[in-house]
This record gives structure tokens, C-alpha cells and sequence, in this order.
């Protein structure tokens, strides 16, 4: 897997050295677990879709930008498919979330492909984000690995789209970093508990209460806004209570990582109506989320917008007058690229 080009504004080397770290309960699982996504992800870069199938379970189950499919036969062959349309892939990764106790792995990564008939020879730069689950293989499976991979879901942000012209291009800049002083880290149960209240107090649309689950240095980061702080967050949500009502968030899973316990990925489902259309429908959500002392303070969210209700006209950043060098980026991105 390609590491991060170097920039001197660049902290991506050292970025995860800021928070402290724990020793790992089980660091066996947790080699094991790390070591099937590098190889998920090399055989990716190389686009190899035979050495993906040799990792993956028989039933296994894979969703990539709305389509989903069964069977390790039906992922092979759409994946074959999907990398004849590239020359070259790379990917950086940002970060990573394994949880031995669930056999799950959530991984970030910036990918810079290559198409087969790109114009110039520009590569286009996204933003990824992958959720896996593993489950123990057998002799006749997999001989020299314990686990294969059961379940493979990615999440792309079709918003987020940067054209390049050569790999050594340097990667942008976080909108967030960790925080120095997280505090004392929450249990898994303690996450998940305040998780639940800010998805039910979103669902009520209890904007105080809301308020008081996160930090005063909260960052939300939908693919459509960037939203700093109380003040912006609170605007952005009147926003959307505005356009949208019936909301129902279901929470689905929560994986954390000993190692990492200020950090955490959450799967849910979100439903919603727009009520300049009046079409329901349900987005599927990866989120990446840190909490600092006992409170939410970065909310970052990948869903398939082009089949949501929700739409970018609709949101805070596409009608505040703040952050107008973000809005343009998002603007000019919107539709640009393919997927």
C-alpha cells in the first residue's frame, strides 16, 4: 500500500502521534485482522480481482456505492469489471480502527486513481472509507490465514473530488485533528450510550439537548459541509429541520479499538423525508467520530448522496456566506467526476 507523500505542511507521518495510545488486549487478532486489510488493499491497488477472492469468504457480503451482492463468485466478477476501467490505483491510507472483540476493521483512505481514457492523464483524488468483517477461516478455506473477510462495505464521498496530474502531488490537509487533551477514554458500552443519545436527540429534533453531547470545538463533516463549532453546527441543524422531517436513526454497530478508545466508527441508518419533495428514503452511513472528554467533538460522515432525498442545495454550507473557498471546492466538485 503507497504511503503518504511528503509536503511541508504535511503531518500526515506523525498525525496519529498525538493522542495516547493503550497496549492492545489481544495483539495476535489484531495482526491478523490489520493484516487482511494491507492485503485486501494491495490486491486492490494492483487490481487484482483473484487475489481479493482468495481473501474473501464464501458468503460473503459487499456493498460499494449503493450496489450490493452476495457470494464471493458475484464479487469477483464485479470487481474485475470495475478495474478494467482504471490503469492505475493508489491508495493512502489515514487512519484505522480495529476492534478485536468484534473481528471488525474501519478504515479511511484517500485513493488517487488512473482511468483508462482519462482526458490529459489527470487522476482523480477521493476520499474513502471501508468497513470490514472478518470471521475464522478453516484448513480447506484458507490454510495460512485465520480469518477471511465476511463482510466488505466502501463508502465513497461523491463530493470530495481533486484532479492531479502526478502522484508526488502532495495530500491535502485535514479538516480536523486530534484533540491533545482527550481526556479520560469512555468504555465501549460508555461510546456507545452517547452515540445513541445524539442520534435519538437528532431524531426528536431536540437541538438542546443535541448541544449537550458535543464539544464546544465540535466538527461535522457531512460530504456536502464543514461545520466548526456550536454555532455553525446548530445553524446547520435548523437548516436541515427545515428541509426534512420524519427523521429515524438506527444505529447498526459501533466499533472501537482499545488502542484508540477516543476514536470510534459507527454504521447506522438514516432515514429522512424532504419536504420540498416529499420523497422518504434511507442512507446508509459510515461514520468516523472522536470523542474529548465524554463529549462528540468530530462527526464525519459517507453516504451515497446520489440516491439520498437529501440534497446540497439544501444544506448549511450551500446557504451560509461562511467558509465560501470550502462551498466553492464542493460546488465545483459536485458532478465532475465519475464513480
Amino acid at each position: 500500500m503507497t504511503t503518504s507523500p511528503r509536503s511541508g505542511s504535511s503531518a500526515h507521518a506523525s498525525f496519529w502521534s498525538c493522542p495516547p495510545q493503550y497496549p492492545a488486549h489481544d495483539p495476535e487478532t489484531r495482526h491478523a485482522l490489520e493484516d487482511m486489510v494491507e492485503a485486501f488493499m494491495k490486491a486492490f491497488e494492483m487490481r487484482d480481482h483473484h487475489a481479493i477472492a482468495n481473501i474473501l469468504h464464501d458468503n460473503v457480503h459487499y456493498m460499494y456505492l449503493g450496489e450490493e451482492l452476495d457470494g464471493k463468485e458475484k464479487v469477483e466478477g464485479s470487481l474485475r469489471q470495475y478495474f478494467e476501467q482504471f490503469s492505475e490505483i493508489k491508495l493512502y491510507k489515514r487512519r484505522m480502527l480495529v476492534d478485536t472483540r468484534q473481528k471488525l476493521v474501519g478504515t479511511e483512505f484517500y485513493a488517487r486513481w488512473l482511468r483508462s481514457c482519462s482526458p490529459g492523464g489527470m487522476y482523480e483524488e477521493r476520499q474513502l472509507a471501508w468497513l470490514f468483517e472478518m470471521k475464522p477461516s478453516t484448513p480447506s478455506s484458507s490454510p495460512s490465514r485465520p480469518y477471511l473477510i465476511s463482510r466488505c462495505l466502501l463508502w465513497m464521498d461523491p463530493v470530495y473530488c481533486n484532479h492531479i496530474r502526478d502522484l508526488a502531488t502532495p495530500l491535502p490537509t485535514e479538516v480536523w485533528t486530534p484533540s491533545l487533551h482527550p481526556g479520560t477514554p469512555l468504555s465501549q458500552p460508555e461510546v456507545d450510550v452517547l452515540i445513541q443519545k445524539k442520534v435519538d436527540a437528532f431524531s426528536r429534533e431536540d437541538v438542546n439537548l443535541w448541544l449537550c453531547l458535543v464539544d464546544d470545538d465540535v466538527i461535522m463533516h457531512p460530504p456536502w459541509d464543514i461545520l466548526r463549532g456550536k454555532m455553525a453546527s446548530t445553524e446547520g441543524i435548523l437548516t436541515y429541520f427545515q428541509n426534512y422531517h420524519g427523521t429515524q436513526v438506527t444505529s447498526l454497530l459501533t466499533l472501537s479499538d482499545e488502542t484508540q478508545p477516543q476514536f470510534f466508527v459507527h454504521h447506522q441508518i438514516f432515514h429522512t423525508t424532504n419536504r420540498k419533495s416529499h420523497k422518504a428514503g434511507d442512507d446508509v452511513d459510515y461514520v468516523f467520530g472522536e470523542v474529548c472528554n465524554g463529549r462528540i467533538r468530530y462527526w464525519r460522515t459517507y453516504f451515497d448522496t446520489k440516491a439520498s432525498v437529501q440534497k446540497a442545495e439544501l444544506t448549511h454550507g450551500f446557504s451560509s456566506q461562511s467558509s465560501q473557498i470550502e462551498k466553492c471546492i464542493l460546488r465545483r466538485s459536485v458532478g465532475e467526476c465519475q464513480e
